[in-house]
């Protein structure tokens, strides 16, 4: 599997994160074109790279406090948005250089891992909430698939940076996990909607969105790196789904595919390119002209609804690694943005403001691990966002 060379590589993370600026001219210093993706400054000096290592380490250190005030391992959030909001954090930390098996947040990311494990249900769904027969807001059912698929890229993620025990665990979760995602992936009212993945049960107009599929086909793209058996159809008829939320006159990817679910958010444009890279289609027309309206918006507008609607520190972050996906002038135009209004955001304890819509619920672990997540794209240190 290709667990042993994620462990060589957790192994060599053990110190620690690398200072980003020592990152970034590393890379920069072993390409030829500067234009390529491995540019991962953007252009921001020392100072501004160090500044960025600065917030990440006060969020982490924020994250820490709110993880020691629940003795499972679990992050602060309401019931719905377990086991996601822990995943999120755990995946902020890898991606900052921590592992599970050193350094002062070991102990707290094996617990985290621990808890995420334990919600996962006899049919294989990662979800600490029953689904119902109807979907409302914030019920089991309205966020299954959420937390089944960010909860399933971190165990994937961390599956090769902790011990034996726990990952003979994920062992064991992971191939339950694949299985039901192939269940629910083809009971569709509509053809157009055959591939995706939206709520557990039928919901208004449509059966499949290109936010929820984007999380279930980062987790397929990491448990097949992972070195799980992953069937190939499943992520063909993603990527399938996801090119038909495509929409040529706009030249941007829509939240769906049918009435009132067919409007643009920063997600789904985000997850439309991000989509199309777990897939192998890097730089393709289609999310070329993506990344063109990502360029657009109006980022500097903090926490607030960008286009239709959509949760802002949420689309931040896919804006983010969809960004570095395209490289580039996408790259070098976007991320700069994102590090100013983050870093003039943050609050003095480290954290990042609750959502200021539908998202607000669930609380700033929520938000945070979001904020660090969108910051580290150019540590390129959690496998699946390298391209």
């Amino acid at each position: 599997m290709q667990r042993c060379l994620t462990t060589i590589f957790a192994s060599f993370l053990l110190v620690g994160s690398l200072p980003t600026a020592a990152i970034a001219q590393r890379d920069i210093d072993d390409i030829d074109n500067p234009d390529s993706i491995s540019s991962i400054s953007a252009g921001l000096t020392e100072s501004e790279m160090s500044a960025v290592d600065d917030s990440v380490n006060r969020a982490l250190q924020w994250l820490a406090k709110q993880q020691n005030l629940n003795r499972d391992g679990s992050l602060p959030t309401m019931p719905s948005g377990q086991p996601a909001i822990t995943s999120l954090t755990v995946m902020a930390y890898l991606s900052a250089g921590h592992t599970l098996e050193g350094g002062s947040y070991a102990k707290g990311l094996r617990d985290a891992v621990d808890f995420a494990l334990g919600c996962q249900q006899e049919n294989g769904l990662l979800s600490s909430q029953r689904t119902r027969p109807f979907t409302e807001r914030y019920n089991g059912s309205h966020t299954a698939y959420y937390n089944h698929g960010i909860t399933g890229l971190m165990l994937c993620e961390a599956y090769g940076m902790t011990g034996a025990e726990q990952s003979k665990k994920i062992e064991q979760a992971i191939p339950k996990a694949i299985e039901i995602l192939r269940a629910g992936q083809y009971n569709k009212r509509r053809k157009a909607d055959q591939g995706g993945w939206q709520y557990y049960t039928f919901h208004l107009d449509v059966d499949a969105d290109m936010s929820a599929t984007t999380w279930q086909l980062m987790f397929l793209r990491s448990a097949k790196n992972a070195g799980f058996d992953v069937p190939e159809q499943m992520v063909q008829d993603a990527m399938k789904f996801a090119e038909r939320c495509y929409d040529p006159r706009r030249k941007i990817f829509n939240y769906g595919n049918f009435g009132r679910e067919r409007y643009t958010t920063v997600g789904s444009v985000g997850g439309g390119i991000l989509s199309l890279s777990m897939g192998g289609d890097h730089g393709s027309e289609m999310a070329n002209n993506a990344g063109n309206w990502l360029l657009r918006q109006p980022f500097e507008n903090y926490n607030s609804y960008i286009s239709a609607g959509g949760n802002y520190h949420y689309g931040l972050y896919y804006a983010s690694h969809a960004s570095y996906q395209l490289g580039g002038r996408y790259w070098r135009e976007l991320y700069p943005r994102i590090v100013n209004v983050l870093l003039k955001n943050q609050r003095a304890d480290g954290s990042w403001p609750a959502e200021a819509g539908i998202g607000r619920p669930y609380g700033q672990c929520y938000s945070t691990a979001l904020g660090v997540l969108a910051l580290t794209p150019s540590y390129q240190l959690l496998p699946i966002y390298q391209r």
